[in-house]
Protein backbone atom coordinates (compact mmCIF):
# COMPACT_ATOMS: atom_id res chain seq x y z
CA UNK A 1 0.00 0.00 0.00
CA UNK A 2 1.18 3.24 -0.75
CA UNK A 3 1.84 5.78 2.06
CA UNK A 4 0.36 9.14 2.36
CA UNK A 5 2.53 12.38 1.18
CA UNK A 6 2.31 14.82 3.90
CA UNK A 7 3.44 18.65 3.46
CA UNK A 8 3.64 21.41 5.95
CA UNK A 9 3.37 25.21 5.57
CA UNK A 10 4.80 27.39 7.91
CA UNK A 11 6.93 30.05 7.06
CA UNK A 12 8.63 32.29 9.41
CA UNK A 13 12.08 32.33 10.77
CA UNK A 14 10.96 33.26 13.94
CA UNK A 15 11.13 30.53 16.91
CA UNK A 16 7.20 30.07 18.22
CA UNK A 17 5.04 27.22 19.37
CA UNK A 18 3.73 26.60 16.43
CA UNK A 19 6.96 26.21 14.38
CA UNK A 20 7.91 23.88 16.94
CA UNK A 21 4.47 21.56 16.67
CA UNK A 22 4.97 21.79 13.20
CA UNK A 23 8.99 20.49 13.10
CA UNK A 24 8.12 18.25 16.10
CA UNK A 25 4.90 16.26 13.68
CA UNK A 26 7.42 16.40 10.49
CA UNK A 27 10.41 14.98 12.26
CA UNK A 28 8.11 12.05 13.45
CA UNK A 29 6.75 11.37 10.21
CA UNK A 30 10.08 11.56 7.93
CA UNK A 31 11.16 9.51 10.72
CA UNK A 32 8.90 6.96 10.34
CA UNK A 33 9.20 6.78 6.73
CA UNK A 34 6.86 9.39 5.17
CA UNK A 35 7.64 11.37 2.39
CA UNK A 36 7.69 14.67 3.57
CA UNK A 37 7.58 18.49 2.22
CA UNK A 38 8.16 21.56 4.03
CA UNK A 39 8.10 25.27 3.35
CA UNK A 40 9.79 27.74 4.67
CA UNK A 41 11.95 30.53 3.91
CA UNK A 42 15.58 29.38 2.77
CA UNK A 43 16.85 30.62 6.44
CA UNK A 44 13.53 29.81 8.02
CA UNK A 45 13.57 28.01 11.64
CA UNK A 46 12.07 25.10 10.45
CA UNK A 47 14.44 24.28 7.74
CA UNK A 48 17.16 24.91 10.16
CA UNK A 49 15.60 22.95 12.54
CA UNK A 50 15.00 19.86 10.41
CA UNK A 51 18.51 20.03 8.23
CA UNK A 52 20.14 16.77 9.57
CA UNK A 53 16.80 15.23 8.28
CA UNK A 54 15.96 13.85 4.64
CA UNK A 55 12.69 15.62 3.45
CA UNK A 56 11.25 17.83 0.35
CA UNK A 57 12.95 21.23 1.52
CA UNK A 58 10.93 23.92 -0.75
CA UNK A 59 12.36 27.66 -0.57
CA UNK A 60 8.89 30.15 0.19
CA UNK A 61 9.92 33.55 -1.37
CA UNK A 62 6.72 35.16 -0.75
CA UNK A 63 4.74 33.79 -4.09
CA UNK A 64 2.63 30.74 -5.29
CA UNK A 65 4.19 27.93 -4.37
CA UNK A 66 3.07 24.86 -6.92
CA UNK A 67 3.03 21.52 -5.64
CA UNK A 68 3.01 18.82 -8.78
CA UNK A 69 2.23 15.87 -6.25
CA UNK A 70 -0.50 14.66 -4.32
CA UNK A 71 0.27 15.75 -0.42
CA UNK A 72 -1.95 15.78 2.90
CA UNK A 73 -0.77 19.77 3.81
CA UNK A 74 -0.97 20.89 7.29
CA UNK A 75 -1.28 24.47 7.45
CA UNK A 76 -1.82 26.38 10.95
CA UNK A 77 -5.98 27.96 10.61
CA UNK A 78 -4.29 31.09 11.32
CA UNK A 79 -3.32 31.04 7.63
CA UNK A 80 -6.12 29.64 6.21
CA UNK A 81 -6.97 32.65 4.26
CA UNK A 82 -3.41 32.45 2.68
CA UNK A 83 -3.75 29.22 1.64
CA UNK A 84 -5.73 29.76 -2.05
CA UNK A 85 -3.11 33.15 -2.38
CA UNK A 86 0.35 31.00 -2.05
CA UNK A 87 -0.77 27.28 -2.75
CA UNK A 88 -1.37 25.56 -6.02
CA UNK A 89 -1.91 22.11 -5.66
CA UNK A 90 -2.83 18.62 -7.43
CA UNK A 91 -6.78 18.41 -7.41
CA UNK A 92 -5.80 15.71 -5.29
CA UNK A 93 -4.22 16.98 -2.56
CA UNK A 94 -6.23 17.85 1.12
CA UNK A 95 -5.45 20.44 3.50
CA UNK A 96 -5.96 20.33 6.94
CA UNK A 97 -6.14 23.42 8.79
CA UNK A 98 -4.66 22.98 12.89
CA UNK A 99 -6.05 25.32 15.19
CA UNK A 100 -3.78 25.71 18.10
CA UNK A 101 -4.44 29.04 19.16
CA UNK A 102 -7.97 30.02 21.07
CA UNK A 103 -8.07 33.06 18.77
CA UNK A 104 -6.74 31.84 15.20
CA UNK A 105 -10.06 32.80 13.67
CA UNK A 106 -10.55 35.68 14.97
CA UNK A 107 -6.90 37.32 13.75
CA UNK A 108 -8.23 37.07 10.54
CA UNK A 109 -10.81 40.02 11.40
CA UNK A 110 -7.53 41.66 13.26
CA UNK A 111 -9.45 40.97 16.47
CA UNK A 112 -7.43 38.04 18.46
CA UNK A 113 -6.64 40.73 20.89
CA UNK A 114 -10.17 41.78 21.47
CA UNK A 115 -11.32 38.54 21.61
CA UNK A 116 -8.98 37.88 24.60
CA UNK A 117 -9.97 40.67 26.68
CA UNK A 118 -14.06 41.02 26.19
CA UNK A 119 -14.55 37.47 25.32
CA UNK A 120 -15.52 35.87 22.05
CA UNK A 121 -19.14 36.63 22.21
CA UNK A 122 -18.21 40.42 22.49
CA UNK A 123 -15.82 40.53 19.91
CA UNK A 124 -18.08 38.13 17.39
CA UNK A 125 -20.65 40.88 17.86
CA UNK A 126 -18.26 43.34 16.79
CA UNK A 127 -17.00 41.16 13.92
CA UNK A 128 -20.75 41.11 12.90
CA UNK A 129 -20.86 44.96 12.72
CA UNK A 130 -18.06 45.84 11.29
CA UNK A 131 -17.24 42.89 9.00
CA UNK A 132 -20.75 41.30 7.92
CA UNK A 133 -19.85 40.09 4.20
CA UNK A 134 -16.28 38.64 5.57
CA UNK A 135 -17.55 37.03 8.36
CA UNK A 136 -20.52 35.16 6.59
CA UNK A 137 -17.27 34.12 4.00
CA UNK A 138 -15.41 32.90 6.92
CA UNK A 139 -17.97 30.87 8.37
CA UNK A 140 -19.19 29.38 5.10
CA UNK A 141 -15.85 27.85 4.68
CA UNK A 142 -15.01 26.84 8.29
CA UNK A 143 -18.55 24.86 8.11
CA UNK A 144 -17.23 22.95 5.23
CA UNK A 145 -13.93 22.42 6.65
CA UNK A 146 -15.90 20.57 9.25
CA UNK A 147 -18.19 18.62 7.28
CA UNK A 148 -14.63 17.53 5.72
CA UNK A 149 -13.03 16.78 8.68
CA UNK A 150 -10.25 19.22 7.90
CA UNK A 151 -10.18 21.28 10.54
CA UNK A 152 -8.44 20.12 14.10
CA UNK A 153 -8.28 22.18 17.02
CA UNK A 154 -5.78 21.43 19.98
CA UNK A 155 -8.45 21.35 22.82
CA UNK A 156 -12.04 21.98 23.67
CA UNK A 157 -10.46 26.05 25.19
CA UNK A 158 -9.54 26.29 21.74
CA UNK A 159 -12.68 24.75 20.35
CA UNK A 160 -14.99 26.97 22.00
CA UNK A 161 -13.80 30.37 21.72
CA UNK A 162 -14.29 29.61 18.34
CA UNK A 163 -17.86 28.25 18.72
CA UNK A 164 -19.19 31.36 17.20
CA UNK A 165 -17.70 30.13 13.53
CA UNK A 166 -18.47 26.39 13.77
CA UNK A 167 -21.48 24.29 13.27
CA UNK A 168 -23.10 22.78 16.18
CA UNK A 169 -24.17 19.62 14.61
CA UNK A 170 -20.82 18.31 13.44
CA UNK A 171 -18.66 17.11 15.57
CA UNK A 172 -15.28 19.05 16.63
CA UNK A 173 -11.82 17.12 15.63
CA UNK A 174 -9.02 17.00 18.02
CA UNK A 175 -5.21 16.94 17.37
CA UNK A 176 -3.55 17.98 20.44
CA UNK A 177 -0.18 19.62 20.89
CA UNK A 178 2.71 17.30 20.75
CA UNK A 179 5.53 17.71 22.91
CA UNK A 180 8.91 14.76 22.84
CA UNK A 181 9.03 12.23 25.25
CA UNK A 182 11.84 11.08 26.48
CA UNK A 183 12.50 9.24 29.76
CA UNK A 184 15.90 10.52 30.17
CA UNK A 185 14.26 14.04 31.55
CA UNK A 186 12.29 12.72 33.79
CA UNK A 187 12.55 14.09 37.57
CA UNK A 188 10.32 11.34 39.17
CA UNK A 189 11.09 10.59 42.71
CA UNK A 190 9.48 11.22 46.16
CA UNK A 191 10.91 14.62 47.70
CA UNK A 192 11.82 14.75 50.90
CA UNK A 193 10.36 17.74 52.99
CA UNK A 194 13.48 20.04 53.79
CA UNK A 195 13.18 22.95 56.27
CA UNK A 196 9.27 23.22 56.19
CA UNK A 197 9.45 24.87 52.99
CA UNK A 198 7.41 24.21 49.47
CA UNK A 199 9.10 25.32 46.39
CA UNK A 200 6.78 26.58 43.82
CA UNK A 201 7.45 27.77 40.02
CA UNK A 202 6.08 29.16 37.21
CA UNK A 203 7.42 28.09 34.11
CA UNK A 204 6.63 29.85 30.90
CA UNK A 205 6.68 33.58 29.36
CA UNK A 206 6.51 36.17 31.24
CA UNK A 207 4.90 38.52 29.19
CA UNK A 208 2.70 41.38 29.25
CA UNK A 209 -0.85 39.38 28.99
CA UNK A 210 -2.56 37.00 30.71
CA UNK A 211 0.27 35.31 31.86
CA UNK A 212 1.41 38.42 33.40
CA UNK A 213 -1.40 38.06 35.85
CA UNK A 214 -1.25 34.48 36.21
CA UNK A 215 1.80 35.43 37.77
CA UNK A 216 -0.20 37.68 39.90
CA UNK A 217 -2.66 35.45 40.80
CA UNK A 218 -0.15 33.13 42.03
CA UNK A 219 1.17 34.89 44.19
CA UNK A 220 -1.81 36.32 45.88
CA UNK A 221 -2.37 32.98 46.55
CA UNK A 222 0.42 32.75 48.37
CA UNK A 223 0.25 35.79 50.20
CA UNK A 224 -2.78 34.65 51.82
CA UNK A 225 -1.83 31.25 52.30
CA UNK A 226 -2.38 30.49 56.08
CA UNK A 227 -0.52 27.03 55.93
CA UNK A 228 2.50 25.63 58.14
CA UNK A 229 4.57 25.81 55.40
CA UNK A 230 7.28 28.14 54.04
CA UNK A 231 6.48 28.66 50.17
CA UNK A 232 9.44 29.87 48.12
CA UNK A 233 8.45 30.88 44.92
CA UNK A 234 10.46 30.32 41.56
CA UNK A 235 9.51 32.11 38.24
CA UNK A 236 11.43 30.63 34.97
CA UNK A 237 10.83 32.11 32.30
CA UNK A 238 11.28 36.02 30.69
CA UNK A 239 9.50 38.10 28.36
CA UNK A 240 8.83 42.09 28.16
CA UNK A 241 7.03 41.84 31.46
CA UNK A 242 9.98 40.58 33.54
CA UNK A 243 11.66 43.48 35.14
CA UNK A 244 7.17 44.98 36.29
CA UNK A 245 7.36 41.46 37.61
CA UNK A 246 10.43 41.70 39.61
CA UNK A 247 9.76 45.43 41.16
CA UNK A 248 6.46 43.79 41.57
CA UNK A 249 7.83 41.25 43.95
CA UNK A 250 10.56 42.93 46.03
CA UNK A 251 8.63 43.74 48.87
CA UNK A 252 6.74 40.54 49.41
CA UNK A 253 6.92 39.17 52.74
CA UNK A 254 7.81 35.77 51.22
CA UNK A 255 10.86 34.76 49.04
CA UNK A 256 10.80 35.26 45.15
CA UNK A 257 13.37 33.50 42.98
CA UNK A 258 13.39 34.85 39.03
CA UNK A 259 15.80 33.27 37.39
CA UNK A 260 14.76 33.95 33.50
CA UNK A 261 13.92 31.40 31.02
CA UNK A 262 16.30 28.16 31.40
CA UNK A 263 15.77 24.85 28.77
CA UNK A 264 16.68 21.52 28.29
CA UNK A 265 19.02 19.60 30.77
CA UNK A 266 19.42 22.89 32.95
CA UNK A 267 15.23 23.18 33.19
CA UNK A 268 15.00 19.30 34.11
CA UNK A 269 17.77 19.82 36.87
CA UNK A 270 16.33 22.86 38.32
CA UNK A 271 12.83 21.24 38.36
CA UNK A 272 14.59 18.24 39.81
CA UNK A 273 16.82 20.11 42.36
CA UNK A 274 14.36 22.94 43.38
CA UNK A 275 10.66 22.43 43.01
CA UNK A 276 7.57 20.59 44.35
CA UNK A 277 4.96 21.82 42.15
CA UNK A 278 4.91 23.67 39.06
CA UNK A 279 2.20 26.48 37.95
CA UNK A 280 1.55 27.00 34.00
CA UNK A 281 -0.62 26.99 30.72
CA UNK A 282 0.06 25.55 27.61
CA UNK A 283 3.45 23.91 26.55
CA UNK A 284 5.07 24.82 29.41
CA UNK A 285 2.26 22.50 31.63
CA UNK A 286 3.24 19.75 29.41
CA UNK A 287 7.09 20.21 29.97
CA UNK A 288 6.66 19.82 33.77
CA UNK A 289 4.45 16.81 33.76
CA UNK A 290 6.47 15.14 30.92
CA UNK A 291 9.05 15.40 33.64
CA UNK A 292 7.44 13.72 35.94
CA UNK A 293 6.96 17.66 38.19
CA UNK A 294 3.13 17.68 39.76
CA UNK A 295 1.66 20.21 37.31
CA UNK A 296 -1.12 22.23 38.05
CA UNK A 297 -3.00 24.25 35.28
CA UNK A 298 -3.76 27.97 35.78
CA UNK A 299 -6.07 29.33 33.27
CA UNK A 300 -5.28 31.74 30.55
CA UNK A 301 -7.58 34.73 31.40
CA UNK A 302 -8.12 38.51 32.54
CA UNK A 303 -7.01 37.80 35.92
CA UNK A 304 -7.68 41.65 36.90
CA UNK A 305 -11.05 40.63 37.53
CA UNK A 306 -10.12 37.65 39.45
CA UNK A 307 -11.74 36.05 42.04
CA UNK A 308 -10.03 34.32 44.54
CA UNK A 309 -12.65 33.31 46.54
CA UNK A 310 -14.16 31.12 43.76
CA UNK A 311 -10.85 29.90 41.95
CA UNK A 312 -9.97 26.24 42.14
CA UNK A 313 -6.95 24.65 40.32
CA UNK A 314 -6.95 21.21 38.63
CA UNK A 315 -3.83 18.79 38.04
CA UNK A 316 -2.61 18.47 34.38
CA UNK A 317 -3.92 14.59 34.74
CA UNK A 318 -7.33 16.53 35.46
CA UNK A 319 -8.08 18.35 32.34
CA UNK A 320 -10.65 17.66 29.85
CA UNK A 321 -10.34 17.35 25.88
CA UNK A 322 -6.38 17.97 26.16
CA UNK A 323 -7.09 21.67 27.34
CA UNK A 324 -4.16 23.54 28.75
CA UNK A 325 -5.62 26.66 29.92
CA UNK A 326 -8.97 28.92 29.65
CA UNK A 327 -9.61 31.85 28.14
CA UNK A 328 -13.71 31.74 29.32
CA UNK A 329 -13.89 32.66 32.94
CA UNK A 330 -17.12 30.78 33.35
CA UNK A 331 -15.34 27.44 32.19
CA UNK A 332 -12.39 28.40 34.09
CA UNK A 333 -14.08 28.06 37.63
CA UNK A 334 -16.44 24.84 36.71
CA UNK A 335 -13.03 22.84 35.73
CA UNK A 336 -11.73 23.47 39.40
CA UNK A 337 -11.64 21.14 41.81
CA UNK A 338 -8.51 21.83 44.04
CA UNK A 339 -8.39 24.39 47.12
CA UNK A 340 -4.77 26.25 47.23
CA UNK A 341 -3.92 24.75 50.56
CA UNK A 342 -5.07 20.83 49.04
CA UNK A 343 -2.42 21.37 46.33
CA UNK A 344 0.39 22.31 49.22
CA UNK A 345 -0.80 19.30 51.02
CA UNK A 346 -0.42 16.84 47.62
CA UNK A 347 2.57 17.86 46.87
CA UNK A 348 3.97 17.44 50.15
CA UNK A 349 2.43 13.95 50.88
CA UNK A 350 2.28 12.62 47.55
CA UNK A 351 4.50 14.40 45.10
CA UNK A 352 5.76 10.96 43.15
CA UNK A 353 2.40 9.93 42.80
CA UNK A 354 0.74 13.15 41.33
CA UNK A 355 4.10 13.43 38.90
CA UNK A 356 3.70 10.30 38.36
CA UNK A 357 0.37 10.90 36.72
CA UNK A 358 1.20 14.02 35.09
CA UNK A 359 4.10 12.09 33.42
CA UNK A 360 1.40 9.54 32.30
CA UNK A 361 -0.76 11.97 31.00
CA UNK A 362 1.43 13.84 28.83
CA UNK A 363 2.98 10.28 27.67
CA UNK A 364 -0.59 8.74 26.43
CA UNK A 365 -1.70 12.48 25.57
CA UNK A 366 0.85 14.53 23.97
CA UNK A 367 3.79 12.58 22.85
CA UNK A 368 4.95 13.07 19.64
CA UNK A 369 4.06 8.84 19.19
CA UNK A 370 0.94 9.63 20.51
CA UNK A 371 -0.21 12.97 18.14
CA UNK A 372 1.78 11.43 15.09
CA UNK A 373 -0.43 8.15 15.24
CA UNK A 374 -3.40 10.36 15.51
CA UNK A 375 -2.42 12.25 12.86
CA UNK A 376 -1.91 8.97 10.36
CA UNK A 377 -5.61 8.07 11.31
CA UNK A 378 -7.35 11.28 10.54
CA UNK A 379 -5.69 11.81 7.01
Amino acid sequence: MTKNKYCFYSPSRNVGGQQLLFCRLAKFLIINDYDVCFIDYEDGFCHIFLKEYSYNRVIFEDKVVELDTAYNVIIPLSYFYIADRYLNLTLDSKIYYWSISPVNIFGYFKSSKISEWVGPKWSYRLIQLFYPLRLNRVKKKIRHLQEMKQIWFMDYANSHHSRYFLSKNIEVDYVPIPVEYDTNRSVLEARSEKDNIVNIAWLGRVAEDHKYYAILTIIDFIKNYKGEKKIVFHILGDGDALEKIRKYVSNLNFEVIVVGRIINEELTTYLKEKVDVLFSMGTSALEGGIRGVPSVIIDARNFRTFNRTNYKFRWLFETKLFTLGFLDSKLSYEAGIHNFSEIINFAINDNSGIGEKCRIYVKKNHSIDAVGKMVLKKT
